[in-house]
This record gives C-alpha cells, sequence and structure tokens, in this order.
C-alpha cells in the first residue's frame, strides 16, 4: 500500500490524496495499527463449523520408528489439545487464548553431515496428506524458529511447497550457515526436532491425525510419490 501511495502523492494535490485516503477510512487499509472486519472476527470465524486444518501423518514401518511413532502420536495429542482450546475460547468469545501455527516433524535418526556434501537431505520417513473442509490441500515445510539459532542449518529451498497428491515420504534438504559456524560436521539427533508443517493459511488452526495405513491419508493425484523437480523445470 506504501508503494501505491507514495505514487499518487507524488501526482495529485494533497486534497485529492485525503479525499483518497478518506475512501479507505472505513476499512483501515491505510492504518497499520487499523483491522478490517476479517481480522476482528478471526476468532470466531475459526469456530464455525469447526474451522480446522486436518494433517494425516503416516510413519513408516522401517527399523527404528516404532518409538518414533509412539512420540508423534503423544505429540499429536498435546497439539490438539490446545487447538481444541482455542475453539472452544473462540466460542465463549475469549481472545486470550492462542494455537501453534504449524507441528514439529522428528528426526527419525541419529546421523552426521560433512561440510563436504553442499547440500544433506533428511528423509523424515512419514508420508502425509491435508485437508480443508474434506478436500486435499497443498501445505508447507519451514524450518522451526529456533533451528537458525542453534544450528548452522537453513533449508536449501528455502520453504518446503508440497502437492495435495503427493504421498512420497517428506524430506528436507538442508545447507550450512558459515557464518554460524565453521565445524566441519553436523550431527543430526534423533528426535529432535529442526522443521515444522503448516497449513497453507496459519489464520486457522489445524489438528493432527497419525494414521495406521498408507491409503488413509486420501486420494492420490499423477503427482503420487514423485519428489524434487519431477514437476519439470
Amino acid at each position: 500500500m506504501g508503494s501505491v501511495m507514495s505514487y499518487y502523492l507524488h501526482s495529485a494535490s494533497l486534497q485529492s490524496a485525503i479525499d483518497y485516503m478518506t475512501s479507505y477510512d472505513s476499512i483501515g487499509y491505510y492504518d497499520n495499527d487499523a483491522t478490517t472486519d476479517t481480522d476482528v472476527n478471526a476468532n470466531a470465524n475459526a469456530n464455525a463449523n469447526d474451522t480446522y486444518y486436518k494433517l494425516f501423518i503416516y510413519v513408516h514401518d522401517t527399523p527404528g520408528m516404532d518409538s518414533i511413532k509412539e512420540l508423534y502420536k503423544t505429540n499429536a495429542l498435546k497439539h490438539n489439545s490446545v487447538v481444541d482450546g482455542y475453539l472452544n475460547a473462540c466460542a465463549n468469545a475469549d481472545e486470550d487464548v492462542c494455537y501453534d501455527s504449524g507441528f514439529d516433524l522428528l528426526c527419525p535418526e541419529d546421523n552426521v553431515w560433512s561440510k563436504d556434501l553442499p547440500v544433506y537431505m533428511l528423509d523424515f520417513n512419514i508420508s502425509c496428506s491435508m485437508t480443508y473442509n474434506n478436500k486435499l490441500v497443498g501445505y508447507y515445510l519451514y524450518l522451526r524458529s529456533s533451528t537458525p539459532i542453534r544450528t548452522p542449518l537453513r533449508l536449501a529451498n528455502n520453504v518446503g511447497i508440497i502437492d495435495s497428491g503427493y504421498r512420497g515420504t517428506i524430506k528436507a534438504p538442508f545447507d550450512y550457515n558459515i557464518l554460524y559456524s565453521t565445524c566441519e560436521t553436523f550431527e543430526f539427533v534423533k528426535t529432535n526436532r529442526y522443521v515444522q508443517l503448516t497449513p497453507p493459511n496459519i489464520g486457522y488452526p489445524m489438528k493432527v491425525f497419525i494414521v495406521d495405513d498408507l491409503s488413509m491419508l486420501g486420494k492420490k493425484n499423477n503427482r503420487n510419490e514423485n519428489g524434487f523437480g519431477s514437476s519439470g523445470n
């Protein structure tokens, strides 16, 4: 909005600019401290018809993943409890209750990454899907906010965009921030949390469900299990 107003103020009279700003007064676009009706009603809308995203996670049956699956179940229960508290608060017009926008993924195994390898691909050995109002949607993979502070890790692709029909395993490509550390290796620790999955709109909460069969993730599209770069150049 600032760039638009800058152009306008340089190409119109002051009175015209004032009139222009007045026309937007009711929706508050010119005021950083103003809110729209959408902002004011965000909490109430989140409770309408149980409006939230659903993240389904299938933990693949590979050696060492049993304990990871149980920890995912525990974490999902805690996460969903917070979301339920938020939804209940919305129903009671309580604006002091918040929810977690993302759900942390667990490192599936201990491993050492040498900086001689420019990019390290961490496979979480899970497959996922997400729905909103019972329709499959895409979602995102981000670093946890603490990861670049506590570690030299960065996502090599900045953010992972996961298609709604992708059913391959979730992977994160890491590169090394040499400004953070001069160490030649980095140790990935089993169960540590480096990244998180978030819905496409973090203005709404997300519940997490651990499923026991890959088919429970819903239908697949032509993307199927093809990963990075499979959609073409």
